[in-house]
């Protein structure tokens, strides 16, 4: 992830936060992208980046996908 991405969803969700989701709810955690919060991350990864919609949401599932490592 890219490091001005990154610290928008460092900002906005807590590492603790972010270890019960994931973007489509693997391994019966919460499903991010259904939440009106995964558009608000989307638009702030469009707005600080020229970024598409596939490379945002591959960005933001990584982050999450590692927040158990960083807790």
């Amino acid at each position: 992830m890219e490091p001005k991405r990154n610290k928008i969803t460092e900002n906005a969700i807590s590492n603790e936060l972010a270890e019960q989701y994931s973007w489509h709810g693997a391994k019966k955690k919460r499903i991010l992208k259904k939440l009106k919060f995964s558009e608000l991350l989307l638009s702030a990864a469009f707005v600080n980046n020229s970024a598409n919609n596939k490379t945002a949401e591959d960005a933001i599932m990584k982050w999450f996908r590692r927040a158990k490592e960083r807790c």
